[in-house]
């Protein structure tokens, strides 16, 4: 059974083997990071890579819903 589920931290050690297992079991993720366009480059088949700031959760919470 696949689920979507958010990533903080994904650009990291742990972080980018957690979403590369996710990704190889089917699981659709999003990536919330302060950097995208790295995240991009570092973690192929996330389904968006969201702009994190956690001190303006309006750029992001709309994301939360729906999620696993």
């Amino acid at each position: 059974m696949s689920r979507k589920i958010i990533v903080t931290g994904a650009t990291g050690l742990i972080g980018k083997e957690l979403c590369k297992q996710l990704i190889s079991r089917g699981d659709e993720i999003s990536i919330f990071t302060a950097n995208p366009s790295k995240a991009e480059l570092l973690i192929k088949g996330a389904k968006e890579y969201i702009f994190w700031d956690y001190q303006k959760p309006e750029g992001w919470q709309d994301y939360i819903n729906g999620q696993d």
